[in-house]
C-alpha cells in the first residue's frame, strides 16, 4: 500500500507513537494551553511534547527540598 501524503501541518516531533494520555487540568491551565497553541501555531500534542522535551528533566515541586 502506498503512503499517502500528509494533508495537515507538519508534526514538530516526527515518529510519535499514539498512546492515550489523560490530563486533568484546571480551567486556567486549559486556557494557557490554548493560548500557547494559538501563539505558536502548534497542535495540543506538539505543544505538550515540546513542554516535556524542554522541561521534564528540570521540573521540581515547590514543597520538596532539592
Amino acid at each position: 500500500m502506498a503512503k499517502r501524503p500528509s494533508t495537515g501541518r507538519a508534526a514538530l516531533f516526527r515518529g510519535k507513537i499514539r498512546r492515550p494520555v489523560s490530563l486533568t487540568l484546571t480551567p486556567a491551565h486549559h486556557a494557557k494551553v490554548n493560548r500557547a497553541m494559538k501563539r505558536l501555531h502548534l497542535t495540543r500534542a506538539d505543544l505538550l511534547g515540546l513542554l516535556i522535551e524542554l522541561h521534564a528533566d528540570t521540573v521540581t515541586v515547590p514543597w520538596e527540598e532539592c
